[in-house]
């Protein structure tokens, strides 16, 4: 089984859950998926990850996920999970991408996920039915 799933929510929102951390071919797969929608979109992308159960841990994957948020079409992103490795390795995605783009943050609840992605574009986190899209564990 694949360590992940994107689901495309609306033409600007982007869903990644995390089953498992993932092995190389993973994390290769995971990047490739990513620079396509990038490169295919006609507008800014916003992402969200469920990192509750898995997360990428290779600081090499991490560097090159970063570089992405340099894309023209990368809008922002965030990530939830109150585990302690998910906020560490977000922690070092989000200073790697300072450069580029500070417009990504992790927190502990989709809640809040959620209130950040409103932030940046209102309205783009609406008229979704979350809690069919994450587990009620969240």
């Amino acid at each position: 089984m694949t360590a992940f799933a994107i689901t495309q929510l609306k033409p600007e929102l982007i869903f990644i859950k995390w089953f498992h951390n993932p092995d190389k071919q993973d994390e290769d797969d995971f990047l490739d998926q990513l620079r396509r929608l990038l490169d295919d979109s006609e507008t800014l992308l916003y992402f969200i990850s469920d990192l509750r159960e898995g997360r990428i841990v290779n600081i090499q994957t991490i560097s090159r996920l970063s570089a992405l948020t340099r894309h023209r079409q990368w809008g922002g992103s965030t990530a939830f999970s109150q585990d302690a490795a998910s906020q560490m390795f977000s922690r070092t995605f989000r200073s790697l991408s300072l450069g580029a783009n500070s417009n990504n943050e992790i927190h502990k609840t989709l809640k809040d996920s959620l209130a950040f992605l409103e932030a940046l574009k209102p309205g783009i986190t609406e008229n979704i039915a979350w809690d069919e899209i994450v587990s009620p564990s969240e």
